[in-house]
């Protein structure tokens, strides 16, 4: 017991000494700390100083430049005060005229409506007028309708006999050459040669009907007549012929047996069938590699579009008759002018420098900027190089009439620039001017037939004439003669079937009386003075045109009758309605293209 007592009184005397030494800790640090406090307060209040004498300079500062600004803000005040007091005295002034401007406008709409009821008296008028006058154009449509029925029945009619007879004469002159039987006359004119091909196809026993004669073509079948139910007979020179005709008319089949490939671009397959006809038109695009057979499905035959070897017509197929005949004409006159180039150097020569210098234009920006420069220099008119395209002739012929007539601006920009372009010289241009007499002629022709869908012999067969007449004529006065015996040589060989086959265009079926152009080439053949008819016949009322264009065209071919005593008429130009436009216009870019079939 004595013992825990003794180590509570140690504890005890233990936690007292420990108080006592944190008393005396505490008083030490509150002196310490009233020190440091006394220490910072005096540091705060220095600083406070500081701050006090800098925040005075500052506000004194601050108050020496705002009452610089108040001085200033009062000038500017003055300043907008004067502004405001002219802007008022402005603005009463345009009160002013505002006012006036009302009274004025109000006057005016007073006028205004005055005018508009005027205006609409006129108006109901002009109507009334209006109403008559198209009751009167409408009775003249009808009367001019009627008529051009009526001429167009004697026209379909006269066609038709023209196309008979011209059957009936082929078919006599084959039978005459079959039996060796001399013709009881012959006709007068050159010979045109070509080759071809014909295959003859099956027909039925029976009375034979009436065929249609297709002319130039690279391939023919005919009907014919034997004493079996079918026979079929074939020669054929040429690299495409047709290998197979359905006899139920679902497909006519061709064949390239050559060992080049072929552009079918503008070819045609013509078939007639009694008095039914199929005409279908290969695309552009349509080529024929070598011994490659191309199928020319019907619309019915239920197959399947697939070209260049499965092509399906879209809405035609093939008739079927007793006696039928299947062509396939081609672009015979494109090949007739390669040919005839090929055939002069001098004009080959021509031609590439031609499109070197055209090439230079179409590649070089500055020489065009250059050339341009200089056409406004000469005050002629803005044109552009027409470059040369292989698949077709006539952008030749459009390439040089394009140079000729930028003879001037092009010679001139050659001879001031640096560059390593041959340039035509005077004899170059001369022979261009030569080539394009030359060419200017077939370029007509192709525009002519390409305007319609369907040229016939009866078209083609009298432009032919006047083309080997023109082209005579120039070799005869020595004018560029190679050139033109090449292609009188190429033409006469192209369409050598088409003319042994036919007579003499006759002065109704002849073309050139119709084109004011052709009138101014010679045609040997039979003339005939029509001009007081087709004078007369112009001048009657049905004859008035349905557009700017027809009327230009009458006029024209008008005026052109007044100044000659004579020309060929062609019947089938009517029919192709290059007057009246039957059919429509021809389709825009066909004229750069040629075909003459």
């Amino acid at each position: 017991m004595q013992m825990y007592e003794q180590t509570l009184k140690e504890s005890t005397t233990r936690r007292l000494i420990e108080i006592s030494e944190v008393d005396a800790g505490v008083a030490d640090y509150e002196a310490r700390l009233k020190i440091d406090l006394q220490e910072t307060r005096q540091l705060y209040e220095q600083q406070m100083e500081e701050n006090r004498k800098e925040m005075e300079e500052l506000f004194r500062q601050q108050l020496k430049d705002m009452n610089l600004d108040s001085i200033r803000d009062a000038d500017v005040a003055n300043i907008r005060l004067e502004e405001l007091h002219q802007m008022r005295t402005r603005m009463e002034s345009a009160n002013k005229i505002i006012a006036d401007l009302e009274a004025q406008n109000a006057s005016l709409s007073a006028r205004m409506r005055d005018l508009e009821q005027t205006l609409e008296m006129e108006r109901i008028a002009h109507a009334e007028d209006k109403t008559v006058l198209i009751r009167e154009i409408d009775s003249l449509r009808s009367k001019l309708a009627e008529n051009m029925r009526e001429f167009q029945e004697l026209l379909n009619v006269k066609v038709s006999l023209d196309a008979e007879i011209s059957t009936y004469r082929s078919l006599l002159k084959n039978e005459e050459h079959r039996l060796n039987i001399s013709p009881g006359g012959s006709s007068s004119g050159s010979a045109i040669r070509s080759s071809q091909f014909q295959q003859q196809t099956p027909i039925r026993r029976g009375t034979p009907q009436r065929g249609a004669k297709r002319k130039r073509t690279t391939l023919e079948e005919s009907a014919s007549l034997s004493e079996s139910n079918y026979r079929v007979s074939s020669k054929a020179t040429g690299d495409i012929e047709i290998i197979e005709v359905c006899s139920e008319g679902k497909f006519v089949k061709l064949h390239n047996k050559g060992n080049k490939e072929i552009v079918l671009s503008g070819w045609q397959i013509h078939r007639v069938a009694g008095e039914e006809e199929t005409i279908f038109k290969f695309h552009r695009s349509v080529k024929m590699e070598p011994d490659v057979t191309i199928t020319v499905w019907s619309s019915d035959a239920g197959q399947t579009h697939e070209p260049p070897t499965n092509i399906v017509m879209k809405s035609q197929r093939w008739f079927v008759a007793d006696n039928m005949t299947t062509t396939l004409i081609n672009s015979s006159a494109e090949l007739a002018v390669d040919d005839s180039k090929s055939e002069c150097p001098g004009v080959k020569k021509l031609l590439q420098k031609a499109k070197n210098i055209v090439g230079h234009y179409r590649r070089s920006s500055q020489a065009r900027e250059r050339l341009h420069s200089l056409q406004e220099r000469m005050q002629v008119p803005q044109l552009e190089l027409i470059q040369y395209v292989e698949t077709r002739w006539s952008s030749e012929y459009c390439m040089l009439q394009r140079l000729v007539e930028m003879k001037g601006p092009i010679a001139a920009e050659l001879a001031q620039s640096e560059h390593n372009i041959e340039p035509l010289t005077n004899a170059d241009w001369a022979q261009a001017k030569g080539v394009l007499e030359v060419l200017e002629p077939l370029a007509q022709a192709t525009k002519e037939i390409s305007g319609d869908s369907y040229p016939t012999s009866s078209m083609v067969i009298p432009i032919l004439h006047c083309l080997s007449s023109h082209l005579n004529s120039r070799i005869q006065r020595q004018e560029e003669a190679n050139l033109s015996t090449a292609l009188r040589n190429e033409l006469y060989r192209d369409f050598e079937e088409m003319d042994s086959t036919a007579d003499e265009p006759e002065p109704s079926t002849s073309n050139s009386g119709l084109w004011s152009f052709f009138d101014s080439l010679p045609n040997e053949r039979k003339e005939m003075n029509i001009s007081e008819e087709v004078e007369k016949y112009l001048s009657e009322p049905r004859e008035v045109a349905r557009s700017e264009r027809e009327r230009q065209q009458l006029s024209s071919m008008s005026s052109h009758l007044r100044e000659t005593s004579g020309g060929f008429a062609s019947t089938s130009r009517f029919e192709g309605e290059d007057i009246f436009h039957q059919k429509g216009d021809p389709p825009a870019g066909k004229d750069e293209t040629c075909r003459l079939m």
